[in-house]
């Protein structure tokens, strides 16, 4: 079972490191233009697609990356306690 559990920790980890540097490049890719501008000027792609890129960061971040890893330290504290129990 600590196998599997350090590479399921290696995981979530990997994931928020990843969504972090997308928040970051997208972030500051956002940064370097004009909002005003931007919304008067013809679409450009690469904005549409920064700007969705932070909000799934965002989300991730926020939202799925915290009940994530509480599930999985509420798994670990179960298999421990269970643990302790029959042994």
């Amino acid at each position: 079972m600590k196998h599997t559990t350090k590479r399921q920790a290696g995981w979530i980890a990997a994931a928020v490191l990843a969504a972090g540097l997308l928040h970051a490049a997208a972030g500051h890719a956002l940064a370097a233009v004009d909002p005003l501008a931007a919304l008067r000027a013809p679409l450009d792609a690469r904005l549409i697609v920064a700007a969705v890129g932070l909000i799934g960061a965002r989300l991730f971040l926020y939202i799925v990356a915290p009940g994530w890893a509480a599930c999985f330290v509420a798994r670990c504290i179960a298999v421990t306690c269970k643990a302790s129990r029959s042994g």
